[in-house]
């Protein structure tokens, strides 16, 4: 009876706390903190994401393997935003969340939003293709988490047929 009451009373607490009061960012993605140094790139980065199991997942493992042979993100990445509980959606905004290079120049507002609640995750990406071989960092203002978030991650080095694909796309 006792124990029934108080998932009662802390269910109803948690009802009452305004989604994102305080909510902690746990995850920004993508991350330099997922690349190493390596002077043999042209960006002088690779990207080292963490093999699964490969004796049960191979086929993930051979994916991360070519990923990890990759001098930085894509272009147009997915952004991913990890927090510790859920958050007020309607609050994502350009002075909320957005995308800089890290040598300063305009904020990048994202677009095609999706929330996870299964995830407490936020998923966007960046309104503008992002230039390659540059370094951006990715902002979490105090109005969206309960504290400022930010990761720095650097930018592939586009192939003949990724500046031709953004060719068409600047063209319309």
């Amino acid at each position: 009876m006792r124990a029934a009451f108080l998932a009662t009373l802390f269910g109803l607490i948690a009802l009452a706390v305004p989604a994102s009061a305080g909510a902690e960012v746990l995850r920004v993605f993508p991350n330099d903190k997922l690349t190493k140094k390596d002077k043999r790139q042209v960006t002088g980065r690779r990207v080292a994401l963490p093999l699964p199991d490969c004796n049960v997942r191979a086929s993930d493992c051979n994916d991360r393997r070519l990923l990890n042979r990759l001098d930085g993100f894509d272009i147009d990445p997915r952004v991913e935003i990890r927090f510790d509980r859920p958050i007020d959606v309607a609050k994502v905004t350009p002075a909320t969340l957005y995308l800089q290079k890290l040598r300063g120049g305009p904020r990048i507002g994202v677009n095609r939003i999706v929330w996870s609640p299964a995830r407490n995750a936020l998923y966007a990406q960046p309104r503008e293709l992002l230039e390659e071989s540059t370094r951006y960092r990715i902002v979490v203002a105090r109005a969206l988490g309960g504290r400022r978030a930010s990761a720095r991650f650097t930018t592939l080095t586009a192939t003949a047929a990724l500046r031709k694909m953004r060719a068409q796309l600047d063209d319309g």
